[in-house]
């Protein structure tokens, strides 16, 4: 579906070893889920995958109910395009179990371990966790939104990233953008409301003729609430 990544996971010899294995399979399911949201929006962490220290430090630091996959109830590896209304709202409370600090802070920790060289990468990674997969629009959790809007017309979002230029940052300055790549921007702003800038970037802001809503509040470290 819209999930994420897979780690090797080293092995311990010791009187826990069944709860150590399940700590890291929880872990290998969360690195999946990141990596595939980071790869559906063109960022490439998988040669990065191989520190095994920063695995380490998100096992030690990430509860074992921050499993997406079982939160989901395994809906999260199912097809987008075969989801049901209801389906999509279990999904919707699956993320509100998620977006807490204590489940956020962890993958934030996880990014400025792997990521030491990007600055721009690894700020757009962070944003695009807490403010975009966290953020809500009209009710729905940003993925879920986007899952509603596109359900039937993925070919519309291929298109915007086969057109737009992207960096490390999100989506470059559209100051010399085609027609059809602006035309996909302003299609995913009118859909996706304050979800817009933490999935595509701050550079969508100069997108002639798109209006940009504010982003979304998303989920604090400080405080581990997400605001509607």
């Amino acid at each position: 579906m819209f999930t994420i990544f897979f780690f090797c996971c080293f092995l311990v010899v010791a009187s826990s070893d069944g709860a150590v294995t399940t700590k890291k399979r929880d872990v290998v399911a969360v690195t999946d889920w990141l990596h595939k949201i980071s790869k559906k929006h063109s960022f490439q962490l998988e040669a990065r995958q191989a520190n095994n220290a920063c695995v380490n430090q998100l096992q030690s630091n990430l509860p074992s109910y921050c499993n997406f996959t079982e939160l989901s109830g395994g809906l999260s590896d199912l097809p987008a395009s075969s989801l049901t209304d209801a389906q999509l709202t279990a999904l919707n409370n699956a993320y509100s179990r998620l977006c807490v600090s204590a489940c956020i802070d962890p993958i934030d920790t996880y990014y400025n371990c792997i990521v030491t060289n990007d600055d721009t990468l690894r700020d757009h990674l962070v944003t695009l966790i807490r403010q975009g997969v966290c953020g809500q629009e009209s009710g729905d959790y940003c993925e879920v939104r986007y899952i509603r809007q596109y359900r039937g017309d993925y070919s519309s979002f291929q298109r915007l990233l086969n057109t737009c230029t992207f960096t490390s940052s999100g989506i470059s300055s559209c100051s010399s953008a085609s027609s059809t790549c602006l035309s996909s921007v302003r299609t995913f702003s009118d859909r996706m409301g304050c979800c817009t800038e933490p999935y595509l970037g701050s550079g969508v802001n100069s997108c002639s003729g798109v209006r940009v809503d504010e982003p979304c509040t998303g989920v604090s470290s400080a405080t581990g609430l997400v605001a509607p």
